[in-house]
């Protein structure tokens, strides 16, 4: 369960970064696309939660 916690808790900290690159972008289109990558991540972790519940 430690690499799916460490999985999980990755993406949730990439999630975290991008959010930062967003509010420190001079363009909206810059941080829309910080954000955008930023609701991926959490995509990411939240079927990395899912799977690792079903394993």
């Amino acid at each position: 369960m430690t690499d799916c916690e460490e999985l999980i808790d990755h993406l949730h900290s990439k999630a975290r970064d991008q959010v930062h690159l967003a509010l420190l972008a001079e363009t909206a289109p810059v941080a829309g696309m910080h954000l955008d990558l930023a609701e991926f991540r959490e995509q990411q972790a939240r079927i990395a939660e899912e799977l690792c519940i079903d394993a």
